[in-house]
């Protein structure tokens, strides 16, 4: 203990760059060995200069790269500390740090101490934390967007917990987040504010309070008018904001994948008369091709649950659209619906209940045309058609209808169970993890004949050998006498 506090004095009376650079080395060396020296009671006086933003930057980030390691395991102990020195309103100020480096490390320790069940909500709850919490916003939100979205970050995620009494204490940061949405023309803050509010929406109550604030309408509103502006030849599409446009239809279908119910409310707008009209005319105007890729992956997240699937069946056109994009010739259209698709074959409900609806959208294709494609990208030289098709087969395989379609691929069985036609380490696994899922999940559907038998125990000895099984032939040349 007396050579670290030595060391502490010896920063404190440091002048020079260099000699503070050396000694916070030095410091951060000796401390690697234990992290948790920092919270000994001797250190106090030590650790909140440290954690003072009007110390030198170096010692800031030496102080804080402690308490990083520290909270990853003792979390509790890391607030316990923080709260009965106050040091935690020393953090909450190294929000404001011009350091980019410190503020992330800084984001990131708040985050796990708001993550604490129990003790991390009764901290934020207390007024005392509150009330400084929104003084530090408000003095420092006008000056600096950066700490300005830093404070919405950490809002974000008090707003996204299930808990009445903490969302009414911090529900004015909703609003500030939302008319920061409503009154910037800045592109870019508007897709920020778009990030925070998708952590608010984890919870279904976190959705429901963005619902309240009218945001979702605005979504709803913008997206409908790509339907006109699309139907427009006069208008110029790059004076839209076409990457905000995109992140919207990206945070609808990452935002509907987290759950029916939230599925249910987002889905209460226009969004599927959007992604049904830029599906259907991609070929006809670029605005709708640029938007294609952004469609096709929200489907496949919303699809992810049974609510989602449900309106999707009830979009006949959108199922046939979708699907049959598996078949264009464009590659990275292709790659994409089979990417989507193998995320909604792996449902989060189940199987009972979502196999049967995704069979309907499956067979919205002729399945020799999709057999045909699957069997082409097996043998296909680009290597992300062939990583997509491998995913899509396994996926596949999850349902029994996937199995029995698969296997009926004119030479699948043949070259699913041979050992010499993949000479690529990934793809050899992929095929194991389908014979595996196929064996441990769909025996049953290898009883119905001797035929049917005989290739169960094929697959069965393919697992026994593995993946990367060579078969070696022994060879002996006998001598003979002349």
């Amino acid at each position: 203990m007396d050579n670290i506090i030595e060391t502490f004095d010896r920063l404190k009376l440091s002048t020079t760059e260099e000699q503070i650079e050396d000694i916070c080395f030095e410091i951060r060396s000796y401390l690697s060995r234990d992290a948790s020296f920092v919270l000994k009671s001797e250190l106090i006086p030590y650790i909140g200069l440290g954690l003072d933003i009007k110390t030198h930057s170096e010692v800031n980030y030496t102080t804080l790269l402690q308490f990083n390691v520290l909270v990853q395991e003792k979390a509790t102990d890391v607030l316990k500390y923080l709260l009965s020195t106050e040091y935690i309103y020393k953090l909450v100020d190294l929000l404001a740090s011009p350091n980019l480096k410190i503020a992330v490390m800084v984001m990131g320790i708040l985050k796990k101490l708001l993550l604490i069940p129990v003790e991390g909500e009764k901290f934020m709850l207390s007024t005392q934390f509150s009330n400084y919490f929104t003084e530090f916003y408000q003095k420092h939100s006008k000056e600096s967007t950066e700490v300005q979205f830093r404070c919405f970050d950490i809002a974000a995620i008090i707003l996204s917990k299930d808990n009445k009494s903490l969302i009414q204490k911090y529900n004015p940061f909703l609003m500030m987040i939302s008319d920061t949405f409503e009154k910037t023309s800045d592109e870019l803050i508007q897709m920020n504010v778009i990030e925070i509010i998708s952590t608010i929406c984890l919870q279904t109550q976190g959705l429901l309070l963005v619902k309240n604030i009218g945001i979702f309408e605005n979504f709803n509103k913008r997206l409908l008018e790509t339907i006109k502006i699309a139907e427009d030849t006069q208008v110029d599409i790059n004076t839209l904001p076409l990457p905000l446009l995109n992140k919207i239809i990206n945070f609808v279908g990452s935002v509907s994948s987290i759950s029916n119910e939230n599925t249910q409310i987002l889905f209460q707008n226009d969004f599927m008369k959007v992604f049904e009209y830029h599906l259907e005319n991609h070929h006809q105007n670029t605005l709708s091709k640029y938007f294609l890729n952004s469609i096709i992956t929200a489907l496949g997240n919303m699809g992810v649950n049974n609510k989602g699937l449900d309106m999707i069946l009830q979009q006949p056109q959108i199922m046939k659209d979708y699907m049959e994009l598996i078949l264009s010739n464009d590659h990275q259209i292709s790659t994409s619906v089979m990417i989507s698709f193998s995320i909604m074959l792996h449902n989060k409900d189940p199987l009972n209940i979502v196999s049967e609806k995704l069979y309907q959208i499956y067979q919205t294709i002729p399945s020799e045309l999709l057999s045909q494609r699957l069997l082409k990208n097996l043998t296909s030289p680009q290597e992300e058609v062939k990583k997509a098709n491998f995913s899509l087969l396994t996926s596949l395989c999850i349902h029994s209808w996937g199995v029995e379609d698969v296997i009926k691929i004119p030479g699948f069985y043949e070259y699913l169970i041979g050992h010499f036609n993949e000479t690529n380490k990934i793809y050899r696994e992929w095929k194991f993890k389908i014979i595996q899922n196929i064996v441990d999940n769909h025996q049953e559907l290898f009883k119905t004949s001797p035929e049917k038998i005989s290739q169960f125990h094929q697959l069965t000895n393919y697992l026994r050998r593995g993946p990367h099984y060579i078969e070696t032939e022994s060879r002996v040349d006998y001598a003979t006498v002349p």
